[in-house]
């Protein structure tokens, strides 16, 4: 089975890291009870302080990337899917941060995956980080995934996507209100090589 894999947020696990990050930078009130990254957007949002969100973002996809964690039982996950599929990661990330020091981000994505021995699994030249969301597209499309794994509902939703695509809605931390019915959800990465059974 040919299999796609999203980035950040499907692989690279920032639940706690956004958190530890901005308390570090004197962001947030050290009160401030257990957060997602969305609640620490909505809180500099809310004090008028968008430029710090961003600053933040860049810093964490970019500087400060090789601190976060991988999503429970991802690494793992992968090295049992190589072993019997074509495997690619195809994610969507900017070259450098909108605000901050010119940080490459993809250098420092692709050096995450080599810290965390994803490159021994994965050949570098299957993995790529493309500059806009059509591109990532084109790219699912022209490596023939059957399945792609996502963290974003919106882009699975996409109508660019090939109806044969298998799209996998990965939702570790929320209940599903049924918004999302026409995707398939998996909670956590041991469920994903059941979807490839029978594929071979």
């Amino acid at each position: 089975m040919i299999i796609g894999i999203d980035f950040d947020n499907t692989i690279v696990c920032y639940d706690l890291f956004f958190q530890k990050i901005a308390l570090e930078q004197k962001l947030i009130p050290e009160s401030f009870s257990w957060s997602t990254p969305k609640s620490i957007r909505d809180y500099l949002r809310q004090e008028g302080r968008e430029d710090d969100w961003t600053r933040l973002q860049g810093y964490v996809y970019g500087e400060g990337l090789q601190q976060a964690p991988a999503h429970s039982g991802a690494i793992e996950t992968i090295r049992q899917l190589v072993y019997k599929n074509q495997v690619y990661i195809i994610s969507h990330r900017t070259k450098t941060p909108y605000l901050g020091p010119s940080y490459d981000l993809h250098k420092a994505a692709f050096n995450w995956l080599k810290k965390q021995g994803i490159t021994g699994l994965i050949k570098p030249e299957n993995i790529f980080f493309e500059l806009t969301k059509s591109d990532k597209i084109s790219r699912i499309i022209s490596t023939n995934c059957q399945l792609f794994i996502d963290d974003l509902p919106e882009f699975l939703m996409d109508k660019s996507l090939p109806l044969k695509l298998q799209k996998v809605f990965f939702l570790p931390n929320e209940s599903n209100n049924g918004k999302y019915d026409n995707l398939m959800i998996v909670r956590s990465w041991s469920e994903i090589p059941l979807l490839t059974e029978g594929s071979h």
